[in-house]
């Protein structure tokens, strides 16, 4: 099968399958059964980057980009629960931003910027998982228990959509330095 000449790509963390099942499972009674589509637990991940549809060319240029990038792994815990009415999903976030993260993300931004010509969001970056689509109107819960998420990686992730909704798959990775003790 040849490899398409342009795809849409995303930079994100990717949790390992058992923190992607415990993220499911622990978030399974946020939104009442038959509301909205919730997402399959290897869908889970957070999006750092949105590059949108890039050739194979631009696609070499950000996965050079992204090899320059050096951070340490850091631990996320999602203690809140969140609705976007707007695109009707509903999501998981973090009270405490690590720091970790926050210079993860600026730094990959910088370097796309830099070595590609990327065009950074304009919004402010707010780390969430998105669990559900196509929710109108939910009741969430004011506090929730925390969910750990020991984070290691970085990667380049494809979307394809299909009609029975996103399809998504690791492109690359990049390792994060172990944190010192």
């Amino acid at each position: 099968m040849d490899k398409p000449v342009s795809q849409r790509l995303f930079f994100a963390l990717w949790p390992a399958p058992e923190v992607a099942q415990t993220i499911w499972r622990s978030a399974a009674s946020l939104v009442p059964k038959g509301v909205g589509r919730r997402l399959p637990p290897q869908h889970i991940h957070l999006t750092l980057a949105f590059l949108g549809t890039i050739s194979e060319q631009q696609e070499q240029c950000v996965c050079r980009a992204a090899a320059g990038v050096r951070g340490e792994g850091f631990t996320l815990q999602f203690d809140t629960a969140g609705h976007f009415p707007r695109p009707q999903v509903v999501w998981l976030g973090v009270n405490q931003l690590p720091l970790a993260l926050q210079t993860l993300q600026t730094q990959l931004v910088s370097e796309l910027t830099r070595q590609c010509g990327y065009e950074p969001e304009p919004r402010p970056f707010v780390p969430h998982l998105t669990l559900w689509r196509k929710v109108r109107r939910v009741e969430l819960p004011a506090t929730m228990p925390p969910i750990a998420w020991p984070v290691s990686r970085f990667v380049l992730a494809r979307s394809r959509t299909l009609p029975t909704g996103a399809e998504y798959s690791i492109v690359q990775e990049w390792p994060l330095a172990a944190v010192q003790e």
